[in-house]
């Protein structure tokens, strides 16, 4: 339940990360005083954008249906991009069983002040409660990645680039140092800090796991870098934002009908390999050349490349087994019919 008023208002700063006052009902609970705003980065400019929720101290969101813990911040995503409305709970659903840490996902049918609003999903959100549920360290450095891993002159010149999301102290020294031993070592001295310094099972699962279901997205951005800060001190990718993902591609926009699962190459376009398993090095491109260097200087090294393809090897036998993915998009198509 929402004032028009604050709705409207919510609407006209949505590029800001400005909240207004809102009520939810759910499972036979009320919620006031929640606040919430327009959420998103390319998504805020659609007629149907996500949203994001904030509920009052003390007064956590229950949704056993969907979170396995109480939340006091939660996500509704609109799938505006997506017409199946699928992609992205397959996608968290196969980050889950590959054992990545992951975002729970349900659809939600949302009415406004008593009429229907839309099919939306619920999604966790990536705060301490997500960390501890996915076995994360809470305490351990997260950012927020909108650049592709290439050194910066600068500690400061990284602080737009990456949102430094915990600590929130605004010290980027750790990750400049990563990125520039990243790009500047060679041979012997760069193999050597990618095993002290990467957790490279957990990268190739991650890797592993969206070549299998052709996610396209997370060179530039969409990703967080996490480094177990007092634990291993290792860098890994995490997952974000898996819209694009099961055929769908970034084809200028996001907003393209064409259906990319099996273009390994690009007629005309040398590099472009949107499907390719080594996709995001130098030599496997995204369609705007994009590519990402620590998944270039992983998957560079000969030895870390026999270990990811057979990460890649089963993954593809656990996941691309006859009828698996096309079951669960069975039941989730049922569940979603009437409204989608």
């Amino acid at each position: 339940f929402m004032d028009p008023v604050d709705y409207t208002a919510a609407l006209d700063h949505k590029f800001t990360e400005e909240t207004e006052p809102c009520v939810l009902y759910f499972a036979g609970k009320l919620y006031d005083g929640v606040q919430t705003r327009v959420r998103g980065q390319s998504a805020r400019y659609w007629p149907k954008p996500p949203w994001k929720f904030y509920t009052p101290q003390g007064h956590n969101f229950a949704a056993p249906q969907v979170f396995d813990r109480t939340v006091d911040t939660f996500n509704l995503q609109a799938n505006y991009a997506d017409k199946s409305y699928l992609r992205e709970m397959l996608a968290w659903e196969t980050m889950r069983d590959v054992g990545h840490p992951y975002n729970q996902a349900r659809p939600a049918r949302v009415q406004q002040n008593g009429s229907f609003f839309g099919l939306f999903n619920f999604l966790e959100d990536t705060d301490r409660d997500w960390s501890i549920r996915n076995r994360i360290d809470p305490e351990g450095t997260r950012y927020k990645a909108f650049q592709d891993c290439r050194p910066q002159p600068t500690p400061e010149d990284l602080v737009d680039l990456y949102e430094k999301q915990y600590p929130e102290d605004g010290d980027h020294s750790d990750l400049y140092a990563f990125l520039t031993d990243l790009s500047g070592l060679t041979d012997q001295q760069l193999k050597d800090f990618l095993f002290d310094n990467v957790d490279i099972p957990a990268m190739l699962n991650y890797l592993a796991a969206q070549s299998v279901m052709h996610g396209n997205d997370h060179l530039y951005k969409n990703y967080f870098l996490y480094r177990d800060t007092y634990g291993t001190q290792r860098w890994r990718m995490l997952a974000w934002d898996l819209d694009l993902t099961f055929g769908r591609n970034w084809v200028w926009d996001s907003l393209s009908d064409e259906i990319w699962a099996d273009l390994d190459y690009v007629a005309g376009l040398p590099g472009v390999a949107p499907s390719h398993p080594l996709f995001g090095n130098s030599d496997h491109t995204k369609l705007n050349g994009t590519w990402n260097r620590l998944i270039d200087r992983v998957l560079d090294d000969s030895d870390i490349q026999e270990m990811y393809y057979r990460r890649l090897r089963s993954l593809m036998d656990q996941l691309l087994v006859t009828g698996r993915y096309e079951a669960r998009i069975d039941e989730l198509a049922a569940m979603i019919a009437p409204e989608a």
